[in-house]
This record gives structure tokens, sequence and C-alpha cells, in this order.
């Protein structure tokens, strides 16, 4: 999809991932596993156990690095990016955009401002915001929100940063390097808080204290910026997408959760083309059955 959209590095860049461990034993059973995965989806690409001094040599802004697994298939992604780049770029294919709440009613028609409209089939990503838009449907939905907060640090701009891989350390939160000395760390998962968009001052401390325990050089000085969303989440933490049972013209998809800008344009992908040529694809390897998620209120 990448290709095909022709977006930049700006927006998505293979820099590979590292994923360390502290204990000798959780490295090599990692490392154990990854290789097994691997053997299904190739497109993690080449596995590599690597020493805390190679895991410090390809991130060399780490002041304090553990040993880890490398994948060379991971990949950074700026998701605002990703949203307003394909955005642009589909209207550019005559794709309507238009920015507004709207409402269904109980005979599967959008409610907007300029009235009610029909249309031959709709797909409802609305994510934490689903079960609402499902009431007037007598749907009951297995989906909670859930906040997530990350912060922005500038940082020294090494040589090829812009190909610096991503590090998910064990027990700290995920470091993203992009170019220009951009560093992204988060997020949180904070599940008392769902729609609550403001920014905490004790969440920003701790997560650069989060990242002051890699990279000790760090000061509230390097914090250039907060960025905080909201997520939807199922009971098993697991996506579910496809037609509506009993409204077969409504296709939805939500609970990503924090995998959302993996598992998402996989996700729109597959319902797109179901909404744009029809039929019934059998989406179960991906999937439990959408009755899992969803029920009948009136049951």
């Amino acid at each position: 999809m990448i290709h095909d959209a022709q977006l930049g590095t700006d927006v998505y860049q293979q820099t590979g991932t590292i994923v360390t461990r502290a204990a000798v034993p959780d490295l090599e059973a990692l490392y154990a596993l990854a290789q097994k995965r691997r053997e299904a989806a190739p497109a993690m690409g080449t596995v590599q156990q690597l020493t805390a001094q190679e895991v410090q040599a390809k991130l060399p802004l780490l002041t304090a690095p553990q040993a880890g697994v490398f994948l060379s298939g991971g990949a950074r992604v700026d998701g605002a990016a990703l949203v307003t780049t394909l955005l642009a770029k589909a209207q550019q294919r005559n794709l309507t955009v238009r920015q507004e709440r709207v409402e269904l009613d109980g005979d599967e028609n959008i409610v907007t401002s300029a009235g009610t409209r029909r249309y031959d089939r709709i797909i409802v990503a609305a994510g934490a915001w689903l079960p609402d838009l499902l009431v007037p449907l007598h749907i009951q939905t297995d989906i909670r929100a859930q906040k997530g907060q990350l912060i922005e640090l500038a940082v020294k701009d090494y040589p090829l940063q812009e190909q610096l891989p991503v590090l998910m350390p064990e027990g700290e939160r995920d470091f993203v390097p992009f170019g220009q000395g951009k560093l992204i760390v988060g997020a949180t998962h904070e599940d008392d808080k769902h729609f609550d968009l403001s920014l905490d001052a004790m969440v920003t401390a701790d997560l650069l204290a989060s990242a002051q325990r890699l990279m000790g050089t760090l000061t509230d000085e390097n914090v250039v910026g907060v960025r905080v969303g909201t997520r939807a989440y199922s009971s098993d933490f697991a996506p579910f997408f496809g037609p509506i049972p009993e409204h077969e013209r409504l296709l939805v998809a939500s609970g990503l959760g924090s995998s959302g800008l993996t598992t998402g344009p996989q996700i729109g992908r597959l319902l797109a083309g179901s909404a744009l040529y029809g039929g019934t694809p059998d989406w179960s390897d991906y999937e439990l059955p959408l009755s899992t998620y969803l029920k009948s209120s009136l049951a």
C-alpha cells in the first residue's frame, strides 16, 4: 500500500525493530519465538540476536542499552502523516471527504447536518465511538475507550538518523526515531481516562523518566511536544471487522487498540474491497466471528 500510494519516508520507512530483554533466558526465548513466527510471516525479514553493544551500535543515542533481537522487516510510521497523505491522495481520485459528526438511524441511514442520506454500503470505522453509533440498531458493542499519550523529544541528529531502528525495550515505552533529531517515546495505556484528551504533566514526566532510563542525557528541555488520543479495545484485545450480522449493508471495524497503525491499513483494504466488489469473503483466518463482539440489545 505504501508503494501504491507513493508515500514518502517521512510517512513510512522500513528501518527494522529491536526488542530487548534484560535476562538471558528471556532473550533466548524471544529469539526462538521470532524464528518460529517468521516461518509463517516472512515479511518479518531477518531475525538476529544482538548484544548490548551491538544494539548501541544500531542506536547510538542510547546510553544504557540492553541485549535484544533485531527484526529487519520492522518499520516506523507517522500516523498523522499517513492519514493526512492518504486522504489527500484519495481526493485526487474523486473521493469526497466531509469532516462532520454523524449518526446512524434505525433504518441504516446516515443522519447528517444536511439531512438523512442512504448509501449502498457503509463502513463504520469510528473507533471507541462505535457503541454509540450502533445504539439505534439495537446492537451492544464490546468496546471500551482507552487514553494514550506520547512525547516528542529533540535529540542529537545522528548521521542517517532516518534509518535508525525502532526500539521496543522491556518494561519501557517504545522509542521511535525520526529524522532531524526527532524521537517519539510512548505510549501510555490509561484505562480510567477514556475520552479525556487533556494533557497530564505527571504522565509527561513519567514518559520522560522512561526515556531517561535508556538515555541518561535527557532533560525536560528535550520535550518539545505531547500527543494524546483515544484507542478502542475489545475485551480480548483483538480487532474485529466485517459485515454486521442482520445488517449486511453495514461493514464495521473496531478494537484495533495500539495495533492500529499495523493492522488498520490491512483491515481498511479488506473492507474497502468488500464494499466496492461485494461478495462475502471468508475472513475467518483473521478474526473471531463478529457475534463475539456485537450482540442484539433486544435479545
